[in-house]
Protein backbone atom coordinates (compact mmCIF):
# COMPACT_ATOMS: atom_id res chain seq x y z
CA UNK A 1 0.00 0.00 0.00
CA UNK A 2 1.70 3.20 -1.09
CA UNK A 3 0.71 6.84 -0.99
CA UNK A 4 1.72 9.42 -3.57
CA UNK A 5 1.93 12.75 -1.75
CA UNK A 6 2.74 16.15 -3.10
CA UNK A 7 3.01 19.10 -0.76
CA UNK A 8 0.89 22.00 -1.89
CA UNK A 9 0.92 25.57 -0.68
CA UNK A 10 -1.99 26.02 1.72
CA UNK A 11 -2.11 22.32 2.54
CA UNK A 12 -3.56 21.73 5.99
CA UNK A 13 -1.30 20.80 8.89
CA UNK A 14 -3.03 17.43 9.17
CA UNK A 15 -2.30 16.56 5.54
CA UNK A 16 1.27 17.81 5.88
CA UNK A 17 1.81 15.75 9.05
CA UNK A 18 0.43 12.68 7.30
CA UNK A 19 2.75 13.21 4.33
CA UNK A 20 5.78 13.64 6.60
CA UNK A 21 4.90 10.55 8.61
CA UNK A 22 4.55 8.45 5.43
CA UNK A 23 7.94 9.69 4.20
CA UNK A 24 9.77 8.96 7.45
CA UNK A 25 8.09 6.01 9.13
CA UNK A 26 6.99 2.57 7.94
CA UNK A 27 3.27 1.90 8.19
CA UNK A 28 1.51 -1.37 8.91
CA UNK A 29 0.20 -3.06 5.77
CA UNK A 30 -0.52 -6.62 6.89
CA UNK A 31 -4.07 -7.50 5.82
CA UNK A 32 -5.11 -8.83 9.25
CA UNK A 33 -4.09 -5.58 10.95
CA UNK A 34 -5.65 -3.31 8.35
CA UNK A 35 -8.87 -5.36 8.27
CA UNK A 36 -9.17 -5.14 12.04
CA UNK A 37 -8.53 -1.40 12.27
CA UNK A 38 -10.97 -0.66 9.42
CA UNK A 39 -13.62 -2.91 11.03
CA UNK A 40 -13.29 -1.04 14.33
CA UNK A 41 -13.10 2.48 12.86
CA UNK A 42 -16.15 1.79 10.66
CA UNK A 43 -18.18 0.43 13.58
CA UNK A 44 -17.31 3.43 15.77
CA UNK A 45 -18.18 5.90 13.01
CA UNK A 46 -21.16 4.10 11.44
CA UNK A 47 -23.48 7.04 12.10
CA UNK A 48 -21.12 9.66 10.66
CA UNK A 49 -21.22 11.02 7.15
CA UNK A 50 -18.37 9.63 5.05
CA UNK A 51 -16.85 13.11 4.67
CA UNK A 52 -16.55 13.55 8.45
CA UNK A 53 -15.03 10.15 9.25
CA UNK A 54 -11.49 9.88 10.56
CA UNK A 55 -8.98 7.37 9.21
CA UNK A 56 -6.73 5.35 11.51
CA UNK A 57 -3.16 4.71 10.41
CA UNK A 58 -0.72 2.34 12.13
CA UNK A 59 2.84 3.71 12.03
CA UNK A 60 5.68 1.47 13.20
CA UNK A 61 6.70 3.67 16.12
CA UNK A 62 8.62 2.18 19.03
CA UNK A 63 6.59 4.19 21.51
CA UNK A 64 3.36 2.75 22.85
CA UNK A 65 1.09 5.62 21.86
CA UNK A 66 -1.85 6.88 19.87
CA UNK A 67 -2.42 10.47 18.83
CA UNK A 68 -4.30 12.72 16.45
CA UNK A 69 -3.95 16.17 14.97
CA UNK A 70 -6.05 18.66 13.08
CA UNK A 71 -7.20 16.91 9.94
CA UNK A 72 -8.61 13.48 9.31
CA UNK A 73 -6.02 11.06 10.67
CA UNK A 74 -5.54 9.14 13.88
CA UNK A 75 -2.17 7.47 14.49
CA UNK A 76 -2.17 4.22 16.47
CA UNK A 77 1.41 3.02 16.99
CA UNK A 78 2.15 -0.56 16.03
CA UNK A 79 3.62 -1.14 19.50
CA UNK A 80 0.32 -0.17 21.14
CA UNK A 81 -1.71 -2.03 18.52
CA UNK A 82 0.09 -5.30 19.25
CA UNK A 83 -0.77 -4.97 22.94
CA UNK A 84 -4.50 -4.88 22.14
CA UNK A 85 -5.82 -8.44 22.15
CA UNK A 86 -9.44 -7.55 21.44
CA UNK A 87 -11.46 -5.28 19.18
CA UNK A 88 -12.82 -3.64 22.33
CA UNK A 89 -9.35 -2.51 23.40
CA UNK A 90 -8.62 -1.18 19.91
CA UNK A 91 -12.02 0.53 19.89
CA UNK A 92 -11.33 2.35 23.12
CA UNK A 93 -8.01 3.72 21.85
CA UNK A 94 -9.57 4.82 18.55
CA UNK A 95 -12.65 6.31 20.23
CA UNK A 96 -10.43 8.27 22.64
CA UNK A 97 -8.72 9.91 19.67
CA UNK A 98 -12.05 10.52 17.89
CA UNK A 99 -13.17 12.19 21.11
CA UNK A 100 -10.34 14.73 20.87
CA UNK A 101 -11.83 15.80 17.54
CA UNK A 102 -15.48 15.74 18.64
CA UNK A 103 -14.76 17.65 21.85
CA UNK A 104 -12.82 20.35 19.98
CA UNK A 105 -9.48 19.58 21.62
CA UNK A 106 -7.61 19.58 18.30
CA UNK A 107 -8.79 23.18 17.82
CA UNK A 108 -6.03 24.15 20.27
CA UNK A 109 -3.60 23.58 17.39
CA UNK A 110 -5.41 25.74 14.81
CA UNK A 111 -3.67 28.92 13.79
CA UNK A 112 -0.08 28.11 14.62
CA UNK A 113 0.39 24.58 13.30
CA UNK A 114 0.08 25.60 9.65
CA UNK A 115 3.11 27.86 10.17
CA UNK A 116 5.21 24.89 11.39
CA UNK A 117 5.42 23.30 7.94
CA UNK A 118 7.72 26.10 6.71
CA UNK A 119 10.22 25.95 9.59
CA UNK A 120 13.60 24.20 9.40
CA UNK A 121 13.39 20.84 11.13
CA UNK A 122 9.66 20.54 10.49
CA UNK A 123 9.97 16.85 9.61
CA UNK A 124 11.48 16.15 13.03
CA UNK A 125 8.60 18.09 14.58
CA UNK A 126 6.16 15.76 12.82
CA UNK A 127 7.68 12.75 14.57
CA UNK A 128 7.39 14.35 17.99
CA UNK A 129 3.96 15.91 17.55
CA UNK A 130 2.30 13.17 19.60
CA UNK A 131 4.28 14.23 22.70
CA UNK A 132 3.23 17.82 22.25
CA UNK A 133 -0.39 16.74 21.97
CA UNK A 134 -0.36 15.23 25.46
CA UNK A 135 1.26 18.33 26.97
CA UNK A 136 -1.24 20.67 25.35
CA UNK A 137 -4.29 18.59 26.27
CA UNK A 138 -3.33 17.88 29.87
CA UNK A 139 -4.99 15.45 32.28
CA UNK A 140 -8.43 17.11 32.22
CA UNK A 141 -8.85 16.88 28.45
CA UNK A 142 -7.46 13.33 28.45
CA UNK A 143 -10.07 12.31 31.05
CA UNK A 144 -12.81 14.02 29.00
CA UNK A 145 -11.65 12.05 25.95
CA UNK A 146 -11.71 8.81 27.97
CA UNK A 147 -15.30 9.40 29.10
CA UNK A 148 -16.51 10.45 25.67
CA UNK A 149 -14.60 7.60 24.02
CA UNK A 150 -16.22 5.06 26.32
CA UNK A 151 -19.63 6.50 25.38
CA UNK A 152 -18.72 6.10 21.68
CA UNK A 153 -17.74 2.49 22.32
CA UNK A 154 -21.03 1.77 24.11
CA UNK A 155 -23.02 3.43 21.30
CA UNK A 156 -21.21 1.16 18.81
CA UNK A 157 -22.18 -1.91 20.85
CA UNK A 158 -18.83 -2.62 22.50
CA UNK A 159 -18.83 -3.86 26.10
CA UNK A 160 -17.41 -1.06 28.25
CA UNK A 161 -15.63 -3.27 30.77
CA UNK A 162 -13.79 -5.06 27.97
CA UNK A 163 -12.83 -1.71 26.40
CA UNK A 164 -11.31 -0.52 29.67
CA UNK A 165 -9.05 -3.59 29.88
CA UNK A 166 -6.54 -1.53 27.89
CA UNK A 167 -5.78 0.37 31.10
CA UNK A 168 -4.79 -2.86 32.87
CA UNK A 169 -2.52 -3.76 29.95
CA UNK A 170 -0.89 -0.32 29.94
CA UNK A 171 -0.44 -0.44 33.72
CA UNK A 172 1.26 -3.84 33.53
CA UNK A 173 3.54 -2.58 30.75
CA UNK A 174 4.42 0.55 32.76
CA UNK A 175 5.31 -1.58 35.79
CA UNK A 176 7.38 -3.91 33.61
CA UNK A 177 9.47 -1.04 32.23
CA UNK A 178 9.71 0.65 35.64
CA UNK A 179 7.56 3.69 34.83
CA UNK A 180 6.14 4.11 38.32
CA UNK A 181 5.02 7.69 37.59
CA UNK A 182 2.69 6.32 34.92
CA UNK A 183 1.10 3.95 37.43
CA UNK A 184 1.11 6.00 40.64
CA UNK A 185 1.34 9.55 39.32
CA UNK A 186 4.08 12.06 39.96
CA UNK A 187 5.29 12.07 43.53
CA UNK A 188 6.61 15.35 44.91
Amino acid sequence: MGHDFQFEQGQSFGEWLHKEMWETVAFEDAPWAIDRIRRVENRLQADRAAASRLTVEIPWLEEVTAFTAPGRYIYFSRRLYELCATDEQVAFVVSHEIAHHDLGHVALFHGWTDKIVRLPGATLFALFFHGLERLVYGPQKECEADRYGLDLCAAAGYEGVRCLEIFDILEQRALYIGDLDMVYGLVD
